[in-house]
């Protein structure tokens, strides 16, 4: 994995003091094993909890694509020293991984916030794809924070992808390219529901 200091050398935009702590938090709990038990007490702490909210709320607003890259890297390491509950779940709790994510984004709590961190992810990571060797090193950051390989692809992440590519090519904020995704995701489950009725 490439460390930090070549990803601040690659990448300007991400020089921000704010940005140090994401970088070391991510390749802390990638590459030290050992220090995944102090990570851990740290993620149940009240400063962990405040830089969660920072990240939510960074993901909403309009952003770089490195720096969404590395808030979604940070929102899977930060998950993964979380422990697991019994009322975890991987599956969706609304009618799309999209729209679970816009409730997190407005303050939710679900349920299944591990696996919607994965796949919006992965879809990030298809829309990187177009851009070849541009991003590697931030792709790679990634990849290593998901640490699975990728799933199934559903009928829904046609929106997920669709959504992101918006982000990235206009650099657009999570609400204004959510509702016009979610239009499209209600039309598609009416279309759908119907021909079941149908069959």
């Amino acid at each position: 994995m490439k460390d930090s200091e070549q990803i601040y050398h690659q990448h300007s935009s991400l020089w921000k003091s704010e940005n140090n702590v994401l970088l070391l938090l991510t390749w802390s709990s990638i590459v030290h094993d050992q220090s995944l038990w102090v990570l851990s007490e740290w993620a149940s702490s009240v400063d962990n909890l405040k830089l969660y909210q920072q990240l939510i709320e960074n993901l909403r607003n309009s952003q770089r694509i490195e720096q969404l890259a590395l808030i979604l890297a940070v929102l899977m390491c930060h998950q993964r020293l979380l422990s697991y509950t019994s009322n975890d779940t991987a599956q969706l709790v609304k009618d799309d991984y999209l729209i679970d994510l816009d409730f997190l984004l407005n303050d939710q709590l679900l349920s299944n916030r591990w696996m919607i961190f994965k796949r919006i992810s992965f879809s990030f990571l298809r829309v990187l794809d177009i851009f070849e060797n541009e991003y590697e090193n931030m792709i790679q950051l990634l990849v290593d924070s998901i640490d699975k390989k990728a799933f199934l692809l559903k009928w829904f992440d046609e929106f997920s992808n669709q959504y992101w590519a918006r982000r990235v090519r206009d650099r657009l904020a999570h609400s204004r390219v959510y509702e016009e995704e979610k239009a499209l995701i209600l039309i598609k489950t009416s279309t759908m529901s119907d021909i079941n009725e149908r069959i």
